[in-house]
């Protein structure tokens, strides 16, 4: 890069374009190289934070989330939050973000214990900057309660259903009922329902959020039709049982 310097070019404009360039082009690794010559060249000390430096590790991870590579976001978001941790201190907004960000990219592999831990550090760290009832510190909350349903264990589990139970009660009481984040949390407090194995309560509330987000959103909105799927799903698994006992 410092020949582009010599013929006068600036060289962090020409890194910048070049990453920019590869990530257009699904160049995820080239990207990364653009953007980490335009670093160094910045020369930022080792304990002060570069915003732009982080920007970019956290656009590549965001990327290949959107691209359906959470494999591939896992490395970028890893050594973003290795980043913040040096340079930021425990309670800062960006560190939070980041360590949402690499959770959900974990969730995405399945990877459900990995991601607890982050999940509850951003919580305790969101907790710290803003109020119980602020929206990302429920939207955090409902997927932090969906991630530890999902590993099935009985301790996960029953603090899943208590989890999820706050987050409901908090949207209902500052969001109110038919809000789309709301509707979410009554269905991913039936998703652990059903892990809990409450098959009723789980069916009650999947049709809970189908009627209202039907309601709010229409019956082709692609998450209502995921609510009525689960609804059909269980209503299925109970009409095969009772077959299968009639078949006894």
């Amino acid at each position: 890069m410092s020949a582009f310097g010599a013929l006068g070019f600036d060289v962090q404009s020409c890194c910048n374009e070049l990453a920019f360039h590869a990530l257009r082009a699904d160049y995820y690794h080239d990207a990364y190289k653009g953007w980490y010559a335009a670093f160094c060249n910045r020369n930022t000390p080792p304990d002060v934070h570069d915003d732009d430096w982080y920007d970019a590790l956290a656009l590549i991870g965001l990327s290949l989330q959107l691209d359906t590579r959470p494999e591939k976001a896992t490395r970028y978001l890893k050594e973003a939050l290795a980043y913040t941790e040096k340079t930021l201190s425990h309670n800062n907004k960006r560190l939070s973000e980041t360590l949402v960000r690499f959770a959900r990219a974990l969730v995405a592999q399945h990877k459900y214990e990995e991601a607890e831990p982050l999940f509850r550090r951003a919580l305790a760290s969101y907790r710290e900057i803003f109020p119980e009832e602020h929206e990302e510190v429920m939207q955090i909350s409902n997927e932090f309660a969906y991630s530890l349903a999902c590993q099935g264990t009985s301790r996960a589990v029953q603090e899943a259903e208590r989890v999820a139970r706050q987050t409901l009660e908090a949207r209902e009481r500052f969001l109110g009922r038919l809000q789309q984040a709301t509707v979410e949390s009554v269905w991913t407090l039936g998703f652990v329902m059903e892990k809990a194995g409450k098959r009723g309560d789980a069916r009650r509330l999947y049709e809970k959020a189908y009627r209202e987000g039907c309601t709010l959103l229409g019956q082709q909105h692609v998450d209502v039709r995921d609510y009525k799927a689960d609804r059909d799903r269980i209503d299925k698994e109970e009409d095969d049982e009772v077959v299968q006992y009639l078949l006894l």
